[in-house]
């Protein structure tokens, strides 16, 4: 990742404009991203001269580095940029193998979440919001979803939208996201709470060969519901009722498939 990091690649597809990270006496492409992933514990200028100190001392009688360059510096960068190198995170983790597996599956887990945002004009247009009690009162809010390795402690995938989207759209992007990752073969397993249950969700995994366990509410179907062991196989039939049902949601099944 450290490569990554130093790419002219990665600058030239997330920085703002073509004029950006140009002067050497500013804060650099590279120093402003290794800063940011360093996480500021302390004050901001403390970081800085620690930072040029640590891991730049040729160069710290050359450059300035001051809380303001750091602030208009941050402006310049695409947040793309940490997608990507987590993506190259990714990758590099899993392309020999050696990774922890339960019974030989990658186990990974999938949540939503709601997140309240700054709450200014433009956060609430783009991601939507909620009221309060006050009359005419937004909350700016926006739905996260996030996949994690369990066993391995990685976020695989991670994605942000707007408050009234649902977690089985995100879950979606996730997935494909993480099957785009993939270098070689994985037996993936996925554990769902009980928000992601549904027909139209279930087909989706089946057809990219995924395995999953999913909780689910007693009215999900009334053949779980009917179930009297601990651990039995269901067959859930399409009748003509949920051929329609699936067919709105934009999974057209015939009547009679299981």
């Amino acid at each position: 990742m450290f490569t990554q990091m130093r790419s002219d690649e990665l600058k030239e597809k997330t920085r703002k404009s073509e004029k950006d990270f140009r002067r050497n006496r500013k804060i650099g492409f590279f120093p402003l991203v290794a800063l940011i992933l360093r996480m500021v514990r302390k004050s901001t200028q403390l970081e800085l001269d620690e930072f040029r100190e640590m891991f730049m001392p040729e160069e710290a009688a050359k450059t300035t580095y001051t809380k303001q360059s750091f602030s208009e510096a941050r402006q310049k960068l695409l947040p793309e940029a940490f997608t990507l190198l987590n993506d190259e995170l990714i990758r590099a983790y899993y392309e020999d193998g050696e990774f922890k597996t339960y019974l030989g599956f990658r186990l990974l887990a999938m949540d939503g979440s709601v997140m309240e945002l700054p709450n200014t004009e433009e956060t609430q247009a783009r991601y939507g919001y909620t009221t309060t009690y006050k009359v005419g009162f937004r909350i700016a809010r926006a739905l996260s979803s996030h996949l994690y390795d369990v066993e391995n402690k990685l976020v695989l995938s991670s994605c942000l939208s707007r408050y009234d989207d649902n977690e089985r759209s995100l879950a979606k992007r996730n997935i494909e996201h993480m099957l785009g990752l993939e270098t070689a073969p994985v037996r993936n397993l996925i554990l769902f709470d009980r928000g992601y249950p549904s027909a139209e969700f279930i087909l989706y995994l089946q057809e990219k060969g995924i395995s999953y366990l999913m909780r689910a509410q007693g009215s999900f179907y009334k053949e779980i519901v009917n179930t009297s062991l601990p651990d039995e196989v269901v067959t859930i039939e399409i009748s003509k009722a949920r051929a329609k049902e699936l067919k709105k949601q934009g999974t057209p099944l015939r009547q009679g498939q299981c």
